[in-house]
């Protein structure tokens, strides 16, 4: 029982780390790049390792059982409409 605990609590850890590092590197990527250009170096690198790092969480996310965020939650369609919402609205308003 305790390697299970364990092992949760390593995953969800892990999960978070890769979650900070792949927002992190999204938002620098994107803010950079619109003040650098898209196409320097240092954008580029930043945007790579935001997608490396959010495919490394989510994709466990998605196959273990224990995810940090029930799956079931996004079926309920207030969630998912609230979801789209509130993208669309940051999108809009960020530009």
């Amino acid at each position: 029982m305790m390697r299970s605990t364990t092992v949760m609590v390593w995953s969800r850890r892990g999960g978070a780390v890769t979650a900070v590092v792949g927002m992190g590197g999204g938002v620098y990527g994107l803010i950079e790049g619109g003040a650098e250009g898209f196409a320097t170096p240092t954008v580029l690198a930043a945007l790579a390792v935001a997608v490396v790092a959010l495919l490394a969480f989510v994709v466990p996310q998605v196959r273990g059982s224990h995810p940090m965020m029930p799956r079931r939650l996004f079926r309920s369609r207030p969630v998912a409409v609230s979801v789209a919402g509130g993208f669309s609205f940051t999108a809009g308003f960020y530009g």
